[in-house]
């Protein structure tokens, strides 16, 4: 299993991210991602929504001066969601998203998704 809490939203290359942990993962494996909702900090608080377009872009051309003290992602339940199943069809990770909760129970400021690896 993999779990992550808090921290794909200072991931440069996020894509890259998921790449490499579907690398190092069995199959079956679960992953267990928590991450922020999009006004969790002050700081994200009217900041647009990510993109998969800009997920992309960034596995492509990964920045040159990268900060990661900061959000560099903003998400939303849905876009996780939709990234995961871009990712699953384009990149062939092939990860079910088989939870997700709106809001999770470990801190009630982020959403969290569960996924099963089918290799």
């Amino acid at each position: 299993y993999i779990v992550s809490s808090h921290v794909v939203e200072h991931l440069q290359d996020l894509i890259g991210t998921f790449l490499e942990w579907n690398r190092v993962i069995k199959n079956q494996g679960i992953i267990f991602i928590i991450f922020p909702k999009c006004d969790a900090l002050p700081e994200d608080i009217g900041r647009p929504i990510s993109s998969i377009p800009e997920f992309v872009y960034n596995n492509v051309n990964p920045p040159k001066n990268f900060d990661s003290t900061h959000h560099v992602w903003v998400f939303t339940l849905e876009l996780m969601v939709n990234l995961i199943n871009f990712c699953s069809g384009y990149f062939n990770i092939h990860w079910d998203v088989i939870d997700k909760f709106e809001t999770d129970d470990k801190c009630g400021n982020g959403h969290c998704v569960v996924c099963r690896v089918n290799k």
